[in-house]
């Protein structure tokens, strides 16, 4: 999902999980990805806004 993603793009995760736990969580190369590319990286819990 990170591929189409331009440089200063914003990429949305749903999760339950801390900020932290999801970048623990989250593959090498996709933290690189990430950090390379100065995505904004948000995490929303739509379950527990819902």
């Amino acid at each position: 999902p990170l591929n189409g993603l331009v440089p200063g793009g914003t990429y949305i995760m749903q999760s339950g999980q801390s900020p932290q736990e999801v970048w623990e969580e989250l593959p090498d190369q996709a933290r690189r990805t990430l950090r390379e590319r100065r995505i904004h990286f948000l995490i929303v819990d739509a379950f527990g806004v819902a």
